[in-house]
């Protein structure tokens, strides 16, 4: 599988005499790695048609594959199969039935889920926490943080990655940087660029925006294009036109070919009515490229002002 041949992989997995987990798995597991969720499920209703009782890496590469399709039925349909065949839920089939409802827009059957589980783990808490933070429960997430630590678990860098998302969803800046320093000097846990991109995130919505391009000069690694576009958009928000600027510089050392950047940029000198200086940007590619900003740039402008 890992020369993605995949038609010669099929056919050659057919042309088995006898077919056991393991081979179902390996085929199962190939497509939903490379990201053929749709083959991966086919594969998975192939093996239950012959008659083979699936095995916990089974259920967990079709699971994943749901999860990457967002397709609830068959989520709820894989679901009521392993209840019916009393897959128990204490272990990792349970984090990934709650991260599959909840990547399938369905938070409540992942509260269930969670709910229903007897012994929780460290990995159905931070799925759980995850889950609302991502449906913009900020609050049911905080709590059940809350409660997890007072149930002795130790929440680790991914916890701590669904409680910064949860505060940025719902703009709560302060509990966003009391979390951001507990995670470090509570628990010693070193930040990514994904805890830092959230909380620049936080900052920017909300309009702190010289703490945040603080932030971003003082992290001890570079600076991704998701972080530079959220200081970009900040500035917009605010009408900060110098750290706009600032951001739009960087963000095309890191992706050159993010165009939008020079849109988002073109609007804001447009609402302040600085279009001379457009024009004087040292890092547009081309003139088709200069007028295509300059005329999106225009017609937003015009709609601004009609609204």
């Amino acid at each position: 599988m890992k020369s993605r041949d995949f038609v010669m992989a099929r056919q050659l997995f057919h042309q088995m005499p006898t077919k056991n987990q393991i081979t179902w798995n390996s085929m199962i597991a190939g497509y939903e790695f490379n990201g053929k969720f749709m083959e991966a499920l086919e594969m998975f209703e192939e093996m239950l048609s012959d008659g083979l009782l699936p095995s916990h890496v089974t259920l967990l590469g079709a699971l994943s594959a749901v999860s990457g399709l967002a397709v609830l039925s068959k989520g709820k349909s894989i679901h009521s199969f392993m209840v019916k065949n009393g897959f128990e839920l204490d272990g990792v089939l349970g984090t990934s039935l709650i991260e599959m409802y909840s990547k399938c827009g369905s938070i409540d059957s992942a509260q269930t889920v969670f709910k229903t589980i007897r012994q929780k783990k460290l990995g159905h808490w931070t799925a759980i926490i995850v889950g609302l933070g991502m449906h913009g429960m900020a609050n049911e997430a905080l709590e059940l943080f809350s409660e997890m630590c007072k149930a002795g678990m130790q929440p680790h860098a991914i916890t701590f990655l669904g409680v910064l998302n949860a505060c940025s969803h719902a703009g709560l800046v302060d509990t966003g940087r009391y979390y951001f320093n507990k995670m470090i000097h509570d628990y010693g846990i070193e930040p990514t660029i994904e805890h830092y991109g959230c909380l620049i995130d936080i900052l920017c919505r909300a309009g702190y925006l010289e703490e945040a391009k603080n932030m971003i000069d003082s992290m001890p690694m570079t600076p991704n294009k998701v972080i530079w576009m959220s200081l970009l958009s900040g500035s917009r928000n605010y009408g900060n036109v110098n750290i706009g600027e600032y951001a739009a510089h960087r963000l095309m050392e890191v992706a050159p070919n993010t165009n939008g950047c020079y849109v988002v940029l073109s609007n804001m000198y447009a609402a302040y009515g600085q279009w001379d200086k457009v024009s004087q940007f040292d890092f547009i590619p081309s003139r088709s490229s200069l007028q295509e900003v300059h005329t999106q740039a225009a017609l937003s402008f015009a709609g601004q002002v009609l609204q």
